[in-house]
């Protein structure tokens, strides 16, 4: 009976053995299907196109502020940006169009209230630990050349 049971757990333990070895080759599977975090200055327009939380910290006398911008290829130049930024305050909602570029991770946008004149300037840059979904810098109003931190945060990307 003794050698019976030395093969029995000689078995059983193969068995396990064996078991683990597959969840981890899974593991390693469902992990290489997943894409690579690019770096900052590889992300792409592309990468950029859907929707944003964009945010303005509180400082200097100013209230925190948020909006929501879309992002989606320019229809005039294929490696630069377009869409709309909606503001809305104590009630009022404010829509600006937008227009921009990204070159090696340095992100630039203009915003425009009438569709004509330059509203504001955004500059900024990719963080390098976001993988293309969060972009910090300052933006400028042209009018009253007010300074102003921002962060964009991707919520969804377009296909």
């Amino acid at each position: 009976m003794k050698p019976c049971r030395g093969w029995l757990y000689a078995i059983l333990l193969i068995a396990n053995y064996c078991h683990l070895t597959g969840a981890n080759a899974k593991n390693s599977l469902k992990n290489a299907d997943l894409p690579a975090c690019v770096a900052a200055a590889d992300v792409t327009p592309r990468q950029l196109h859907g929707l944003w939380r964009a945010e303005w910290p509180a400082g200097a006398g100013q209230a925190a502020q948020a909006a929501t911008l879309w992002l989606e290829p320019h229809r005039e130049f294929a490696d630069s940006l377009s869409g709309h930024l909606r503001r809305e305050d104590a009630g009022a909602v404010q829509i600006a169009q937008v227009a921009g570029d990204l070159d090696a991770g340095e992100f630039t946008l203009e915003e425009s209230l009438d569709g004509h004149s330059v509203h504001a300037v955004w500059q900024g840059h990719v963080n390098e630990a976001s993988c293309g979904k969060e972009i910090t810098g300052t933006w400028n109003s042209t009018s009253d050349r007010v300074l102003r931190p921002f962060v964009l945060r991707q919520s969804a990307r377009t296909p």
